[in-house]
């Protein structure tokens, strides 16, 4: 339950194409609640960045998945990472 800052980088893209991010957070098999957060863009052009805090699984376990969407101005991009907190 502490905030911890989740910044993004877009690379290989002009950055003015990219115009919102999203981040949901999610664990396999738990129903973990609605995890969903708007990054803000960054003062350097193609960062994102916002806080985020996550709740505790009752079960104890620490695996979570990123899912990160970026709208463009020609699509969507979407990618998932896994990853595990402490």
């Amino acid at each position: 339950m502490q905030p911890f800052r989740v910044e993004l980088e877009v690379t290989g893209l002009p950055p003015a194409i990219v115009t919102e991010v999203v981040v949901s957070f999610a664990m396999a098999g738990m129903d973990m609640g609605l995890n969903r957060y708007r990054l803000d863009p960054g003062s350097e052009p193609g960062r994102w960045r916002g806080q985020v805090t996550l709740p505790i699984c009752s079960s104890g376990r620490t695996d979570w998945l990123a899912q990160i969407s970026a709208t463009t101005r020609v699509g969507r991009l979407e990618a998932a990472i896994p990853f595990s907190t402490l």
